[in-house]
């Protein structure tokens, strides 16, 4: 009998040293896939600029092809044929499946024209950066400081950004992970008030090891701590702006 136990002592001694590190081994594995997700949409996005010669924008308000797509997130969508209409590839594997793009086949409107914006929306795990520093964020032009946000509206100044307007694509975040809460998911948004301890509502995420992949618009993906992604300084700042200005007036 004792040595019995002495064996299940060993085994629960042995259990407690390895599950931390499948745990981590783990973590690893689907950062590594969230990575290769982002190269894929990467490619996917360089090809719908090449074809289009703009960006898909974040929203279609109004005026959309197909009609299905106005008052919907558009740049999913628009992206999917790209990536052979797989959209495993929207899906972080880090985060909850109650998020995923793929929990929402079903129902009215049809997939893809399925992802509604705003608070509620529908839940998504990487986010485009459409405003670029500061929610409604404008240059000199008027034009979003992102790669596009709303599209379709009245405002003449709220169209597709073009490929050539991006001054340094190397180093424009292009899409993130993002804070999956069925709050504006599929946007993100660096100046969004918040703090370590509360963080902003379209804050990239923090759930690789407390940072977030951010794919760039070159098409290279670089991996981030959440606070230096958000951090109010204009190294920082610049990399959301399609000018690479830092923009302060928009902090």
């Amino acid at each position: 009998m004792i040595e019995l136990l002495v064996v299940i002592a060993i085994i629960a001694i042995l259990a407690a040293m390895l599950l931390p590190a499948l745990s981590r081994a783990k973590a690893k594995a689907q950062s590594i896939q969230c990575v290769n997700n982002l190269k894929q949409q990467g490619l996917a996005l360089t090809m719908y600029a090449g074809d289009t010669g703009q960006y898909p924008g974040s929203v279609q308000n109004e005026r959309g092809d197909p009609a299905v797509l106005n008052g919907k997130v558009c740049w999913p969508p628009r992206m999917l044929p790209y990536l052979g209409n797989n959209p495993q590839i929207f899906n972080c594997p880090s985060e909850n499946q109650r998020y995923w793009w793929t929990n929402n086949y079903g129902g009215n409107p049809p997939f893809p024209y399925n992802l509604i914006p705003g608070i509620p929306c529908t839940g998504f795990t990487y986010g485009w950066n459409d405003w670029g520093v500061g929610e409604s964020g404008r240059n000199a032009g008027g034009k979003t400081l992102g790669l596009g946000s709303h599209l379709g509206t009245t405002d003449p100044a709220l169209r597709p950004i073009r490929e050539s307007e991006i001054r340094v694509p190397a180093d424009m975040f292009a899409i993130t992970d993002s804070r999956s809460d069925f709050n504006w998911d599929s946007v993100v948004d660096p100046a969004d008030p918040g703090t370590f301890a509360n963080p902003g509502p379209e804050w990239p995420s923090r759930r690789h090891n407390l940072g977030a992949n951010a794919l760039l618009v070159d098409g290279h993906v670089e991996r981030w701590k959440q606070m230096r992604l958000v951090a109010a300084e204009d190294l920082m700042r610049s990399k959301w702006n399609n000018d690479h200005k830092p923009h302060r007036e928009a902090w």
